[in-house]
């Protein structure tokens, strides 16, 4: 599986490339990084509680969801053998269900947690309504 990966503080995210459409470098002022959901758009860092993190790229899903995030570091693959269910123990964090897999690489020092683009749309439907 292709992915792109955005280095957090604790993790890195792996975006599946097959349900990107387009990917876009911030420029400009600083991104607002003060609410997790506005319009169609979704900031990772607030999510993830990573305020301090700069919001350097813009990846638009095939659903036209917009998802803030840092900067991406690069695009590799992932052998779908390499990726494995999320560890019980995170089913205590809020966020992990925006997830459906990790993967230890040796490049990485840190895990690499596989988003799922599904979740997010379903994140969005949700706060959509509740406004």
């Amino acid at each position: 599986m292709r992915v792109f990966l955005c280095v957090y503080n604790n993790f890195t995210v792996a975006v599946p490339m097959d349900s990107v459409s387009a990917v876009a470098v911030n420029g400009g002022p600083e991104i607002e990084n003060t609410c997790k959901v506005k319009d169609d758009c979704i900031s990772l860092p607030v999510m993830f509680d990573n305020l301090e993190s700069v919001t350097r790229h813009s990846i638009v899903l095939k659903s036209k969801v917009t998802l803030l995030t840092t900067e991406i570091e690069c695009e590799t693959e992932i052998p779908d053998n390499m990726i494995f269910p999320l560890p019980n123990i995170f089913n205590s964090s809020l966020f992990s269900y925006l997830f459906n897999g990790i993967v230890f690489l040796a490049a990485q020092d840190k895990p690499v947690l596989l988003l799922n683009s599904e979740e997010i749309i379903k994140l969005i439907m949700k706060e959509k309504k509740n406004d």
